[in-house]
């Protein structure tokens, strides 16, 4: 699979939150804060030089309500709103992705799991391998032979087979499982009573929900049987909102997911903005040398980071800092910064729904 043009679809929010849950505390000198963004640029990057995608992609939601809010007005009614100190990262990290010359989707009404079941369904159409970058549990659904999904937090690729090992049920009966035992973050009900082993259970024992509604007798347990049967209704509902959706009119133009070098110019100014010292330094070359950033993207190049120390931002005797002037970004004049770190602020949200990144010139790779 190795050799094999692969798609990887990352799940843009699930990367988004974990990246700002594992760094704390950073921001500029200004105090806007970038713990979200240097995470997720630092995960997509070894993702790129690890994995080695030929095709690559990211999905976030809209913010807005979708089709499962018209089916069940609770949906996610128990999620907090985004911390404040996340909000102004999100535009300022798109901008940083479409300099990287990635494609970047929403798609209304929809979530973005649907945008990338979908997306995953058009690449097995074409042949193409799909693998879904997440730590959701709910994308375990989508595998199949022409589809994996990659948890970035483990650092392990689940097939079908890897799939029913871990979690205890085959792909195609992950929805029967969540359907059952429900999902308290996005508030789906499922069976009240019934948990994540019992549920396992219940499908091991008779392959479906289907199959457990038309052999409820067999049961044994009268109040599990009982509490099934009660919750008939309710139990469709859930399984309808776990399911995700893989018929979405999306369009898989291979060209455009193809993995290209980026903006340079555009990405340096904005790493130097948000003080990214040792992610600029991999992305330009040393002072006094000869050598030029080569390959497919700009992550291709062996890194420089070990030069500069850990590879967290900071200083770095030997950083080229772009010749090119360039008048105050985004970050400054959209985000008003607090005049000491910590202090609560408000920025507007990015609200542009995005397609696909404009083929703009862009500075290509000089050859050595």
């Amino acid at each position: 699979m190795a050799s094999e043009k692969k798609l990887f679809l990352i799940d843009g929010n699930s990367l988004l939150y974990r990246s700002y849950y594992a760094i704390q505390r950073l921001s500029t000198s200004q105090g806007f804060p970038t713990n979200a963004i240097y995470g997720f640029i630092n995960t997509l990057r070894k993702i790129v030089e690890q994995e080695k995608p030929h095709y690559l992609g990211i999905v976030f939601d809209t913010g807005k309500p979708t089709i499962r809010h018209q089916m069940f007005k609770a949906y996610k009614a128990h999620r907090k709103p985004m911390p404040e100190d996340l909000i102004p990262q999100v535009p300022v990290l798109k901008k940083v992705i479409r300099a990287m010359n990635i494609p970047l989707f929403q798609y209304e009404n929809y979530e973005a799991d649907d945008v990338l079941g979908s997306l995953a369904k058009k690449a097995g159409e074409k042949r193409i391998p799909a693998v879904i970058v997440s730590t959701d549990k709910d994308f375990l659904q989508l595998v199949d032979e022409g589809t994996a999904v990659f948890n970035p937090a483990k650092e392990v690729y689940l097939d079908e087979a890897k799939v029913k090992e871990i979690f205890g049920v085959a792909p195609s009966q992950v929805v029967d499982v969540l359907s059952l035992w429900g999902d308290p973050s996005d508030n789906v009900p499922g069976v009240p009573g019934i948990g994540e082993k019992t549920s396992k259970q219940l499908i091991n024992q008779f392959g479906s929900v289907e199959n457990l509604l038309h052999r409820l007798s067999e049961v044994k347990n009268p109040r599990l049987r009982e509490k099934i049967d009660q919750n008939r209704d309710q139990l469709e509902l859930s399984r309808q909102l776990v399911t995700i959706e893989k018929n979405l009119d999306v369009q898989l133009n291979l060209d455009d997911f193809t993995l290209s070098p980026p903006n340079t110019e555009e990405l340096a100014a904005l790493f130097q903005e948000l003080e990214f010292t040792s992610l600029l330094a991999d992305l330009v070359k040393k002072p006094g040398g000869a050598e030029k950033t080569t390959g497919r993207s700009w992550t291709s190049r062996r890194s420089e980071v070990s030069s500069a120390g850990s590879g967290r931002p900071g200083s770095s005797p030997w950083i080229r800092r772009p010749t090119a002037s360039r008048p105050p970004g985004p970050i400054s004049s959209a985000c008003p910064s607090p005049s000491r770190r910590g202090r609560p602020f408000t920025c507007p949200s990015d609200t542009t729904t995005l397609e696909r990144p404009p083929r703009s010139p862009r500075t290509r790779p000089m050859k050595s």
